[in-house]
């Protein structure tokens, strides 16, 4: 305590003028600030207690006008927590338990008032530290009850759940909220008592929470039904507490929002006017609230994630976004400060593959936590760039995040009620000066005569929906042709437009120079099915596309294609033609055309079209061929059946289960089949689609592409040309088709194009699923291992190529147990289990690639053919290490919890120890000073007998001095413990023992024999050791046989992490039947012909247990004695 820091008001009761003067003396000869307050009466007791405000109540034991148990109950009654000394002459030890029990904090005897000011501070001391105690246990015993009261009075319900997903705490207000029974749900699993719509919802944003960083929340709303059968919707937080030791779980708050629900739904279905955009945008738009409810999905953003509007909003945010994506809690916390945010952020269609989205976001309603969500799938740009750099680095990227802005005028006068920031962005205009222009103002006189065309065509058109090009001027006169995609909508009978417009000036300049670039390529393989090829003269090299693969039936794409490859495929007939073809490329004939046949592996012919140049380094040296082949089987079977009669050909086209249609030059419909008015006649007036638009029956975004191929087969007559189209259906869904068209111009004056058609939504549907089959393995977050009979590698999904850092690429073919295990693995066992059938199960450390060890757990699963013929094994594999540090460290815990309890345990001997010395070894010298001083108070004696009894006085008071510098010592010993270790050499230290206790071993004849061999030093506290070490020694010369030298050994020992010291001597001994369990004990002592405290021992105890040691004793009455200490290294 700080003694200058404070004043002390005192309060002293006491009525001996001559002890007042004494105790006032003592008080003020500290340089404590006290002030001290001196009463005579009971009543100026009272008055001080309660204007003075003491901070500490002295009470002489004689004192007349009130007694200390009286004056103790006023001084609790005033509920003042004070510290009461009590004083006096005399105070018996009977006499002072009894007042202590009263609740005195200490007393003192008038001739020791010299230590007052010492007693003082040190209750004053302890009172302050009970008090703050006092209030510690106040405010957190109120913190738990108002803790405890708001979760038994919260509408919302509280739920602990362990990783597995059981109860481990549910609040009461459950059987309010669901009708659950808070006794029948303890230590079941919550998604088994939950009558929830998707059970999927629920449990993935569990899961997430589990993977998520510590006090993370997931927000998942979902939709259960109550014991009453009632439908309500629930929003659930998931919070993960599994590190923190008072919750040990993840702590999961229901909400009934099921109103809050009901009233977004309300406001949504008003909120009419930006619809339009909404439903017509090319980009993905969500509706959602900040904490990741999704209100509404467009037709882009069901198309980007393959899942109905519905299923998005069960879904949620958490279904759809990878909520472990840093880039997602970066962009939440950025439209949380600025109420907009822009990103590219990992998301998940509903098979489960994930691709880039660019989200941006922004706050449209900060009181009601309405937020849009616009999303690009960046997914298919960014692979079209990668192979677009590869491929040809010399042109840029024409399409790299094109801007699309959006207008919404009004139809009547066309002025602009509305512009998006991408207006201002590619115009230059602000949104306040769009908002007082007209649509006209955007266009030259020219352009805005077509424009009144246009809009006079729309306004009589039924149609809703608009499509058209254009040519807008920027606010430098600039002019940028743009594609309007435009959607009519009434606002309180006003008739609005919204306009998408994309600026394709770009676009349509680049398209014209990119007829030979890899990004033409891949449109031609898309939409004509044409496979790319090229053959480098200079070493032979060919690179072939995807779909020539496909076209010679070759599964396997890692296949090096080589022109010896394809020529073996090639007819015999054509085989010679070709070959003569490809010399004249050489030689620097110009291109070339040419039709062959190619018989596959199953014995299948197919025609093929072939067009290929040379290009030539000079004049007169060819140093590359390149390109393009076409599956034209069809086509050649489709030319076949032109050549037979019409009248034949008619019957065969009306019975045919193709689609055989014919389109006149206007893009009409001039003869469909029987097949074709059976599925899609539905469309057309009176089921009759003769002398109607071909556009009628396809789906919007396929127009253009039938414009374009209808125009390619028109300025190509005779060649076949290959398309998907998407077909309406009656049930409003869509049939993919696909076309085999070409324009004939025999048939009538100004030609006509014929198309063959078949419904290829079977075979889409089977492409998708395989494709989904194929990405699932690779999305789980387990290792998936696949091996042949003989242990070869055949599978290895994503997940294992992270576990194990092996690409799949480099497993291939691999043995596992050479690869991974070495031959550790007991491979036979195991193996012939499998073999029976049977599933294996168990943890095995792994080798890396790096070289570095891995804990796994390995699950084996055997695979067998029809004929029970064993193929192979699936394995399926973690990483446990985390679980390995997990166990380690609860281990380390237990240890240090069952080290906490020895030393419980050994405290607690000490405070038994400690009160058995203050009511015995302290007691005699007392009663015997205390019966002293009343005979030489009687003053009777003669001096001879007086002068004796102050010797006995005095000797008494030395005993009780020792006792007092014991106590002492040892209280030191376990509060003042050194900090600081240090190198510690055993002999040096036996030989600093020796020279200090020359003497001694001198004249004793004491041997000390040493063997330090095992070890000869220990990091440690010196000073204990030195003190061990001398007691251990002195003892043994202490308690030697009569009339024998002394021999003591001193040796060390390891084992494991143990250092073991042996002190062995040839002395009297000890019977450890008898006195076993007191030697290590305070005050014991087991020879009395030798002056001793009996400390010694109990002294070394308790060194070596500070050291974090213990000592043991082996002896023999007699046959001397054997100490042995164990220390850690």
């Amino acid at each position: 305590m700080n003694q200058k820091s404070k004043h002390i008001k005192i309060l002293l009761l006491e009525n001996d003028e001559g002890s007042l003067l004494s105790t006032s003396r003592w008080i003020k000869k500290r340089e404590t600030d006290f002030e001290v307050l001196v009463l005579n009466s009971k009543s100026e007791y009272l008055k001080a207690l309660d204007g003075y405000k003491p901070d500490i109540i002295l009470f002489d034991h004689s004192f007349t006008f009130l007694d200390y148990e009286e004056a103790l109950r006023l001084l609790k009654a005033t509920k003042l927590e004070v510290p009461f000394i009590l004083f006096s002459e005399n105070i018996s030890i009977d006499l002072g338990l009894k007042i202590l029990k009263h609740g005195v904090s200490d007393y003192i005897l008038k001739d020791n008032l010299k230590n007052l000011p010492f007693f003082i501070e040190k209750a004053i001391n302890k009172n302050n530290l009970e008090q703050e105690h006092l209030q510690s246990y106040k405010k957190n015993t109120e913190s738990v009850r108002k803790f405890e009261g708001l979760i038994k009075t919260s509408s919302d319900v509280i739920i602990i759940l362990t990783p597995d997903g059981e109860i481990n705490y549910i609040s009461p207000s459950v059987e309010q909220l669901l009708g659950l029974s808070v006794q029948k749900v303890h230590h079941r699993k919550l998604v088994d008592l939950l009558n929830l719509d998707d059970p999927e919802i629920f449990i993935d944003a569990f899961t997430n929470s589990i993977g998520s960083v510590e006090k993370c929340t997931t927000s998942v709303l979902i939709q259960v039904k109550t014991k009453n059968k009632q439908s309500i919707w629930l929003q659930a937080n998931f919070t993960n507490h599994l590190d923190d030791s008072s919750l040990n779980g993840i702590v999961l708050r229901l909400k009934n929002v099921t109103l809050e629900r009901q009233n977004e739904i309300k406001i949504l279905e008003n909120e009419k006017k930006y619809r339009a955009f909404f439903e017509n945008s090319l980009d993905g738009i969500l509706l959602t609230n900040i904490n990741g409810i999704i209100h509404a999905a467009n037709p882009a953003a069901c198309k980007i994630f393959q899942m109905t509007e519905d299923e998005i909003c069960k879904k949620g945010r958490s279904g759809i976004v990878d909520l472990n994506d840093p880039r997602f809690h970066q962009a939440i916390k950025e439209r949380e400060l600025t109420g907009k945010t822009k990103s590219e952020i990992n998301m998940f269609r509903k098979d489960g593959s994930s691709f880039v989205g660019e989200l941006t976001s922004t706050i449209i309603d900060t009181n009601k936590g309405y937020a849009s969500l616009v999303i690009k799938d960046n997914s298919e740009k960014k692979a079209f760039q990668h192979k677009l750099k590869k491929s040809e680095e010399r042109y840029k990227s024409l399409f790299n995040n094109n801007p699309l802005p959006t207008f919404v005028f009004n139809e009547n006068d066309l002025s602009i009620v509305d512009v998006n920031k991408s207006c201002s962005t590619n115009y230059g205009f602000t949104r306040e000066e769009f908002l007082t222009m007209n649509l006209k103002d955007l266009q030259n006189q020219t352009e805005n005569k077509h424009l009144d065309k246009l809009v006079e065509e729309f306004r009589n058109s039924p149609e809703t929906s608009f499509h058209a090009y254009s040519t807008h001027l920027k606010k430098d006169k600039s002019e940028i042709l743009v594609e309007n995609s435009s959607h009519r909508f009434i606002i309180d009978g006003i008739p609005y437009v919204v306009a998408v417009c994309t600026d394709i000036t770009e676009k349509e300049r680049n398209l014209k120079k990119l007829t030979d670039t890899s990004i033409r390529l891949k449109v031609a393989e898309k939409i004509a099915k044409i496979g790319y090829w090229e053959l480098d003269l200079n070493d032979n090299s060919l690179f072939c596309s995807d779909y020539i693969f496909n076209i010679y039936g070759i599964q396997d794409k890692n296949v090096k294609p080589t022109m010896d490859l394809f020529l073996k495929m090639m007819h015999p007939v054509d085989k010679k033609k070709y070959a003569k073809k490809l010399n004249e490329l050489q030689l620097g004939i110009k291109g070339n055309e040419f039709e062959f046949r190619i018989i596959l592996e199953n014995g299948a012919v197919k025609w093929i079209h072939s067009r290929s140049k040379g290009v030539q380094k000079s004049e007169h040296q060819t140093h590359c061929i390149k390109g393009i082949i076409q599956d034209i089987t069809s086509e050649k079977i489709a030319y076949e059946k032109l050549l037979k009669s019409e009248s034949r050909y008619k019957g065969l086209v009306q019975s045919q289960t193709n689609y055989f249609v014919r389109i006149d030059i206007d893009g009409n419909y001039s003869f469909t089949n029987k097949k074709f008015i059976e599925e899609f006649g539905w469309a057309f007036k009176d089921h009759d689609p003769i002398g109607k638009s071909s556009l009628t029956d396809i789906m919007p975004y396929h127009h253009q592409k039938l414009r374009e191929t209808a125009e390619h087969c028109i300025s190509n007559p005779n060649e076949n040309c290959q398309m998907e189209i998407d077909k309406r259906m009656e049930d409003g869904g869509v049939k993919t088709t696909l076309w085999d068209m070409i324009y004939l111009t025999d048939i009538s004056e100004d030609g006509e194009i014929q198309g063959v058609g078949i419904d290829i939504s079977e075979r889409v549907k089977v492409e998708r699923e395989n494709k989904f089959q194929a990405n699932l393995l690779n999305k789980i977050g387990q290792g998936i291992m696949a091996t042949d009979s003989n242990d070869r590698v055949t599978y290895w999904n994503k997940a294992a190529e992270e576990i194990y850092l092996w690409k799949q690429d480099e497993v291939l073919g691999k043995n596992i147990f050479k690869l991974l295990y070495g031959n550790n693995e007991k491979h036979k066992d195991t193996l012939r289990l499998l073999k029976s059938g049977k599933i294996w199960t168990g943890e095995l450390i792994a080798k890396l690639k790096d070289g570095s060890t891995l804990p796994t757990q390995i699950t084996k699963s055997p695979l067998f053919d029809e004929n029970e013929t064993f193929l192979g094994v699936i394995r399926i594999s973690s990483d446990i290490s985390k679980l390995k540090k997990s166990e380690i460290k609860l281990k380390k815990l237990n240890k240090e919890l069952s080290e906490y309890t020895k030393e419980l345990f050994s405290a607690n001997e000490g405070l038994e120890q400690f009160s058995y010395i203050v009511s015995h070894n302290l007691r005699a010298p007392i009663a015997n000073i205390l019966g002293i001083g009343d005979l030489l108070n009687n003053n009777i004696q003669p001096e001879d007998i007086h002068e004796l009894l102050l010797h006995e006085l005095f000797s008494n008071i030395g005993r009780l001095d020792d006792v007092m510098q014991d106590l002492h010592e040892t209280l030191k010993l376990k509060t003042e413990f050194p900090k600081n270790l240090e190198k510690v050499k055993f002999e040096s230290l036996i030989q600093n023992i020796i020279k200090s206790n020359k003497n001694l071993i001198d004249t004793e004849k004491v041997i000390i024999i040493t063997d330090f061999t095992a070890i000869d030093e220990i990091y440690t506290v010196k000073s204990y050791l030195y003190s061990t070490f001398f007691n251990l020694i002195s003892n043994s010369i202490k308690y030697r046989k009569p009339n024998v030298p002394p021999v003591i050994h001193i040796s060390t020992e390891i084992n494991k992490d143990e250092i073991i010291i042996h002190f062995k001597d040839n002395g009297l001994g000890i019977n450890l039947e008898k006195k076993g369990d007191l030697i290590f004990g305070f005050y014991k002592r087991f020879h009395n012909h030798v002056e001793g405290k009996g400390l010694g021992l109990f002294m070394v105890k308790s060194q070596i247990e500070m050291l974090g040691g213990h000592i043991t004793v082996k002896s023999l009455e007699g046959e001397g004695a054997e100490f042995i200490i164990n220390l850690q290294k």
